[in-house]
């Protein structure tokens, strides 16, 4: 087991800076840029994986601090605050899902070899940082109530999965081997949420082609993070109200996933069984102190739509970024393995 440290009194430092303190740096020698490469396809994502859990750390800093800091950048990330509570949410329906998905996985990387040796702490904080990378794309797309096409809005959200991922690169850098499990699920699955199973499908809703993104990944060349957090991501966004549109209802969400994603070829097909348990047992439904229900939260703010105050009661039924941690650890999330 990961030797993570105790629950402690976080106090998330204002100036650290994703670009000096956390950034991804240039310059490395010709052995580091290689293996730095991006974890795409199943040869470059083992081997990336090996590399990162034998490097030294650069002057590292303690898990703790540099995962509360990344929460308050993603709790800034739009003006309502909808990003943040997204990605909470898909932190806890990721481990719910890889809890029933577990022959799955076993399977999967039995035929593939990746490397699934993860806590579910660390697929929580995984589902929590696979947004990371919106942060970095103007608050303006996300807040907007409709004006901008449909293309443009879709130019911008794609360049979101390369962001996240080289955001944390800059984490991976800083944080101490024993601690980088996180960060290392968290690349994986920033980098390859919106990839599908068979790189492109045809929305059956509007009949316009959707391709995997941002490198067209396809069947075993996508890592099981990736599988799970597509499902994942797609679901919550579903039940998820935004400036742009309402959130559909539960009956709907299902079947919407059923016809858009499980028979089209973007989602692995072997993940319907788990996913419609997954459904049947309401395990989208976050308890209250951590994440509550999607639809529950969403009211009217004359300038931009639809929107959550943080100063409401509201927004306080959410964790706050330097709560997170402790909760991980108060609850033994990283005591608990998907696979053994």
């Amino acid at each position: 087991m990961l030797e993570y440290p105790q629950a402690i009194n976080i106090n998330v430092p204002p100036n650290l800076s994703w670009t000096s303190d956390l950034a991804y740096r240039e310059g490395q020698d010709q052995e580091e840029l290689g293996m730095m490469a991006e974890p795409v396809g199943m040869n470059n994502t083992k081997s990336w994986i090996q590399y990162w859990r034998k490097k030294p750390a650069d002057n590292p800093l303690p898990f703790s601090v540099t995962f509360a800091s990344v929460l308050d950048c993603l709790y800034h990330a739009d003006a309502h605050g909808m990003n943040y509570m997204h990605s909470l949410r898909c932190g806890k329906k990721l481990v719910r899902l890889a809890r029933k998905s577990k022959d799955f996985i076993r399977d999967y990387c039995r035929e593939t070899r990746y490397i699934f040796d993860y806590t579910e702490g660390d697929l929580l904080i995984a589902g929590m940082l696979h947004d990371i990378g919106k942060d970095g794309i103007d608050p303006k797309i996300w807040d907007d109530p409709g004006s901008l096409s449909w293309t443009i809005k879709n130019d911008f959200s794609s360049k979101h999965p390369l962001i996240g991922y080289h955001r944390l690169m800059g984490l991976m850098r800083r944080t101490d081997v024993t601690e980088r499990k996180a960060y290392e699920a968290s690349s994986i699955a920033s980098l390859q949420h919106h990839e599908f199973w068979k790189g492109t499908y045809v929305n059956p809703m509007d009949d316009r082609e959707r391709v995997g993104y941002p490198y067209m990944l396809r069947g075993l060349n996508i890592h099981p993070m990736g599988l799970l957090l597509l499902l994942i991501d797609v679901d919550d966004a579903m039940r998820s109200t935004r400036a742009y549109k309402q959130n559909m209802e539960d009956y709907m969400v299902g079947n919407s996933m059923r016809s858009q994603l499980l028979t089209t070829g973007a989602a692995h097909p072997s993940l319907a069984d788990a996913y419609n348990d997954f459904i049947v047992n309401r395990d989208y439904v976050m308890p209250q102190g951590f994440a509550p229900e999607a639809n529950e939260f969403a009211h009217i703010h004359p300038q931009i739509g639809l929107s959550v105050s943080r100063s409401s009661g509201i927004y306080s039924d959410y964790l706050m970024p330097d709560q997170v941690y402790n909760y991980i650890i108060n609850n033994g999330y990283f005591g608990r393995t998907i696979l053994c």
